[in-house]
């Protein structure tokens, strides 16, 4: 039985890392394509005279600053949400436990 419980808990695990691997995927590729579609776009503006280049210059720099602010934001709510998991686990064994014990006890 403990190698089906030591099983369960590596996969509970395993998938859990693959969720912050999706994740972190997805932010790599918001971070890589999203700035090089805005140059491409600005550039292209530009030579028509519609943008200046100074004007790439400051949208690369808003568009890093939201995905700071996104990234930070992201992290903090998976950090939130897997401490409050972890405390809901604990009360829970903890609870379990005393209700064996108050059996046991109401037994004798």
């Amino acid at each position: 039985m403990n190698f089906f419980n030591n099983m369960s808990e590596w996969y509970k695990k395993s998938r859990k890392q693959f969720s912050y691997g999706v994740i972190a995927f997805f932010e790599m590729m918001l971070y890589m394509t999203v700035p090089l579609i805005l140059v491409i776009v600005i550039l292209a503006l530009s030579q028509y005279g519609v943008l200046k280049v100074w004007m790439l210059f400051l949208a690369v720099i808003v568009y890093g600053l939201l995905m700071e602010i996104l990234r930070r934001r992201l992290k903090s709510m998976y950090t939130v949400k897997s401490i409050n998991n972890e405390i809901r686990n604990r009360i829970e064994k903890y609870n379990s436990k005393n209700r064996k014990r108050k059996r046991g006890q109401a037994k004798m």
